[in-house]
């Protein structure tokens, strides 16, 4: 069984840290790595970047065939 978590978190020099894991089965192994550099973003996030990628039908409010039993 393959199983992956992730928990980021952020801690104050000289702080303690808690980790919480979902419950495994026994004889399982858990690794948890502590990075001394925050990961970076790929790229930061621009509002309204998607803009113009979706559209919607003229016939978006119009009741659909499948559900004619149900009115």
């Amino acid at each position: 069984m393959s199983f992956e978590w992730t928990q980021r978190v952020s801690v104050k020099k000289g702080g303690m840290i808690e980790v919480c894991v979902p419950t495994l089965p026994e004889g399982s192994a858990v690794e948890v790595v502590i990075r001394d550099q925050p990961v970076a973003l790929a790229h930061k996030r621009t509002f309204g970047s998607a803009k113009g990628q979706g559209h919607m039908t003229p016939d978006f409010e119009e009741p659909l065939e499948e559900f004619a039993e149900y009115r």
